[in-house]
């Protein structure tokens, strides 16, 4: 098939969960013999433009084109803020959506639409451009989340007032793109019933995967030391770090365990509580994760909010690390408690399995090869991409049809 990409995030470098799915799947495609095009939006100014050629060379020498972010101001002062509001609910576009919109790349994605077999739009605020490729190629939406219902149980502004109106134009936003699009894919069966129970459309699901990973862990011989690796710009991430350090990890931390918290952008809360507590190293973006997971006893996913498969538990998991989660860092993998992981839903008891991970180094190496075990046999993105390709098909198939 010739496929066009469009995303808002250019997957190099790989410092951030979202742009792991976009990639993976995207490299997948290429490995299956597609013919690619990518156009994708530089998520900062000044990217080295040898990442461009290497992308190109990791999609099998397709065509990459790249648009540099559009230059909207932010506004500041109450008369600024209200008139970007304004426009929002006028265009019924969430403010961050209509920002990050490039219109030189919506006249691109126009342009070559219609010259392509589908188009897959990766990550989902890039789903706007759903609108520009309507009725011009069949076009398939990849979600990381379902915004509208992950929205429902978060607060992101101080306002009550401005959350509810957030979440009132991104829900109406989310039904319009998925109306405009053929079809739309989400990453586990519970994101699929909360898609269908906020929009009343139907949509495929492809659990999120990783490229094949090396075995790294040795529980055994490493220090007694605890990964949690996350972006700190995803609010569901900072929430679970907080809540487990500030209800878990202290008795862990008076033990002489160690808390490596590894991703960019840390904030002040999490650099405080790192201050004050026992036992917690704040390290930033870290550019070897093998070489972090390897001298690591076991690996924490605190999370009570977000949805779908969290490519961070992916990861973990298939190095060889025995994980501690909440059910919610699990959301989508078949694990069983005692046999993959440890599973627990409140800190102090994810504290407590943490602290018995680090202490029985046998069975927790055990428990870790079981976890890497079942991400080999069903999260790898050769083994998932089939379900991808089936629905680019599927509307392939259709357009052909009604042609």
């Amino acid at each position: 098939m010739k496929i066009l990409l469009v995303t808002i995030d250019f997957p190099l470098p790989v410092n951030a969960g979202g742009v792991v799915r976009l990639l993976g799947i995207s490299e997948a495609l290429a490995r299956r013999g597609h013919e690619l095009t990518m156009l994708a939006r530089l998520r900062e100014p000044g990217t080295d433009p040898a990442l461009i050629g290497e992308l190109s060379e990791r999609l099998g020498g397709a065509h990459v084109e790249v648009f540099a972010p559009p230059k909207r101001p932010a506004p500041s002062g109450v008369l600024k803020v209200a008139g970007r509001w304004a426009f929002s609910t006028a265009t019924v576009t969430p403010p961050w959506v209509w920002t990050s919109y490039s219109r030189q790349m919506a006249r691109r994605v126009r342009q070559l639409a219609p010259s392509f077999d589908a188009c897959l739009i990766l990550d989902d605020n890039a789903h706007h451009y759903a609108l520009d490729t309507a009725g011009l190629v069949p076009t398939v939406l990849d979600k990381q989340n379902v915004m509208a219902a992950s929205w429902n149980n978060t607060s992101h502004y101080a306002s009550r007032a401005q959350q509810a109106l957030a979440y009132q134009l991104l829900a109406r936003w989310e039904g319009s793109v998925t109306r405009a699009a053929d079809a739309v894919i989400v990453t586990s069966a519970e994101e699929a019933l909360r898609f269908r129970e906020h929009h009343h459309a139907h949509c495929d699901w492809v659990g999120s995967a990783i490229g094949t990973p090396e075995l790294v862990a040795a529980p055994r011989k490493a220090s007694p030391s605890v990964v949690w690796l996350g972006d700190h710009r995803y609010h569901a991430n900072v929430h679970g770090l907080v809540r487990f350090l500030r209800e878990g990890w202290p008795p862990l931390g008076e033990r002489g365990l160690r808390l490596k918290i590894a991703g960019r952008d840390p904030g002040d809360e999490v650099l405080e509580l790192a201050r004050e507590l026992p036992g917690v190293d704040v390290l930033g973006f870290v550019d070897d994760l093998d070489a972090l997971m390897a001298e690591s006893a076991a690996a924490v996913v605190p999370v009570w909010k977000g949805a779908g498969i969290k490519m961070k538990t992916l990861v973990l998991m298939g190095s060889g690390l025995p994980v501690a989660a909440t059910p919610i860092g699990l959301e989508g993998i078949e694990a069983v408690d005692g046999e993959h992981v440890r599973i627990a839903d409140d800190p102090v008891a994810l504290a407590t399995a943490v602290g018995d991970l680090v202490a029985n180094r046998e069975r927790s190496e055990q428990l870790g090869l079981a976890g890497r075990e079942l991400i080999l046999a069903g999260h790898t993105w050769d083994g998932v991409i089939g379900q991808v390709e089936s629905v680019l098909r599927g509307v392939e198939r259709r357009r052909l049809l009604t042609a």
